[in-house]
């Protein structure tokens, strides 16, 4: 854990020095780390779901959901997971 938020805390330090040189925003690096956490949450679920078919699932909808959430993260930015939703 410890080492999760030295990653984060010179994460952090690395967006305030490209927003200070660059002239962005709090707004911006916010969003920024928004977008991040929540591509992490998706790749997740998409690790989670493949584990299942590993393991016998032979449903398709949960593959099909994946995708779908996926590509409109993609092409929206929105965020598609319930954490996610609930942030903004």
């Amino acid at each position: 854990m410890h080492s999760e938020l030295s990653n984060l805390s010179l994460f952090a330090q690395m967006l305030f020095k490209v927003a200070w040189m660059t002239g962005l925003g709090p707004g911006i690096l916010i969003a920024i780390v928004f977008d991040v956490e929540e591509a992490k949450r998706l790749l997740e679920a998409a690790s989670h779901a493949l584990r299942s078919y590993q393991y016998g699932n032979a449903a398709t909808e949960l593959a099909e959901e994946m995708v779908e959430a996926i590509e409109r993260f993609l092409e929206t930015g929105e965020p598609q997971t319930l954490v996610g939703k609930a942030k903004r």
